[in-house]
């Protein structure tokens, strides 16, 4: 009876181990495209949208503080959305 108890648990846990192997993209990295909205509230905030493709599909830049005309950048930031946030939520900490 006990054997046929630890078998149940052991393979209840192989069945999730092996589940969340294979749908772990899915569980772990949610891709969000920006909408039309984030996209000109960007250009608002003075961002630069600039578009592209790529064999993952259409994909989106934006260039944000632009020195003036003449002069060099001092310091360039790249950033990158990730699972909590996208590369916009970044724009109100790099004007601090």
């Amino acid at each position: 009876m006990k054997a046929w108890i630890g078998a149940t648990i052991l393979l209840t846990v192989l069945i999730l181990v092996v589940f969340l192997i294979l749908l772990q993209r899915r569980f772990f990295y949610f891709p969000r495209k920006y909408s039309a909205d984030e996209i000109e509230a960007a250009e608002k905030r003075g961002a630069i949208v600039l578009g592209y493709d790529t064999s993952q599909g259409r994909q989106t830049a934006f260039l944000y503080g632009t020195p003036p005309s003449g002069t060099l950048l001092s310091r360039l930031w790249i950033v990158f959305g990730g699972n909590a946030m996208t590369a916009l939520d970044w724009i109100e900490i790099l004007r601090e």
